[in-house]
């Protein structure tokens, strides 16, 4: 069992990144761990700010570290698991005493520190009728906002991929549940049929930030524009990226296509830049957009991050090699933590890249 983390650094090294508005703080956050556990997440309690992580296909437990590098908490999640028959897929942390945990099968549960069940939420419709509750999982405000993925209804047939791809297509792209009562509204129906063709299968994973209020802020593979949904679920776009990358978009994917050579869809993501994540920053009054470029050789995918200000408005863009930094962020409020790649076995180190306009 771990037993702390390594603390913050008292002394830190400042380096100068493109302009002069840019400095990397080093080893701003160091996290003992055994492996790598690619998402690290925060939440705040009487005050005091917590780093949480979790994995759910080997290990199946959450782990819990204070603001300073000691552990707090480490809870398995294999028996809970079992004994509710379920798989779970995202974890939500309010307090130490209060989690939110989704599950494969549409199910939600929030329990208490010792995994028993205060409230459970079953969703079982949605699943017969091809939609799929997935992570990211957010809580705002009375609202528990996870994300949708689409496939076919039970027993439903289409005569054509045209007709196939239509019904995909005006699927919701996110749910919203009221905590307390359990009623469920969808939003995001239009999101795809905004940059994708009738015949076009849509097989990106969501990633998207939840803003305040209920908003949501959506990115695509198949895109470079920047989608938001307001609390009452209008969709506009926020922006337009460009970057020097030049195009950021990946292709999309024709259903025959896919059938005659499934590689294809790896070999487009991996061989294409595009957005890959969308950080809101209320502490500086800044927005992150993370670009993922292609692979190169054996070494994590190199990305770029685009500054805006709190207007849309670009005010930087850095580059980052695949052996620099993994795709795992975190927005705090000295500035945006990055994972260091190739960190050894029984720690995991966060930068912190601070922005000054």
């Amino acid at each position: 069992m771990m037993k702390y983390l390594f603390t913050t650094l008292t002394i830190c090294l400042l380096i100068s990144c493109s302009t002069k508005n840019t400095t990397i703080k080093h080893a701003h956050l160091q996290l003992k761990s055994p492996q790598s556990w690619y998402n690290l997440y925060d939440f705040q309690e009487n005050g005091l700010k917590y780093y949480y992580t979790y994995e759910l296909l080997t290990g199946k437990k959450i782990i819990i570290y204070d603001e300073k590098g000691k552990l707090q908490n480490e809870i398995e999640l294999t028996k809970f698991m079992e004994q509710n028959a379920c798989e779970l897929s995202a974890v939500f942390i309010e307090s130490n005493k209060q989690f939110i945990l989704l599950s494969k099968n549409n199910h939600i549960f929030i329990v208490d520190a010792d995994l028993k069940i205060k409230k459970e939420f079953s969703f079982s419709n949605f699943h017969y009728k091809g939609l799929h509750f997935n992570p990211p999982l957010f809580v705002s405000k009375n609202e528990i906002i996870t994300a949708v993925s689409a496939t076919w209804p039970d027993g439903k047939k289409f005569d054509s991929d045209y007709s196939s791809n239509a019904h995909l297509h005006k699927q919701p792209k996110f749910v919203k549940i009221n905590r307390t009562t359990g009623r469920v509204k969808t939003t995001g129906r239009d999101l795809i049929r905004r940059y994708l063709k009738p015949l076009n299968l849509d097989l990106q994973s969501v990633f998207y930030t939840c803003a305040k209020d209920s908003e949501i802020i959506y990115n695509s593979a198949f895109t470079d524009t920047i989608y938001h949904i307001s609390r009452a679920g209008k969709t506009t776009s926020i922006t337009r990226v460009e970057s020097k990358i030049g195009t950021i978009i990946s292709p999309a994917f024709l259903s025959k296509e896919i059938r005659k050579n499934p590689d294809m869809i790896r070999n487009t993501y991996v061989s294409n830049s595009w957005i890959y994540k969308v950080l809101i920053d209320d502490f500086q009054k800044l927005n992150y957009v993370i670009v993922r470029r292609p692979l190169e050789q054996f070494e994590d995918f190199p990305f770029n991050v685009l500054i805006y200000d709190e207007n849309w408005e670009k005010l930087d863009e850095l580059e980052f090699k695949g052996d620099t930094y993994r795709l795992n962020f975190l927005v705090t409020k000295d500035g945006l933590l990055m994972e260091r790649a190739n960190n050894n076995s029984e720690k995991r180190v966060f930068d912190c890249l601070e922005y000054t306009n």
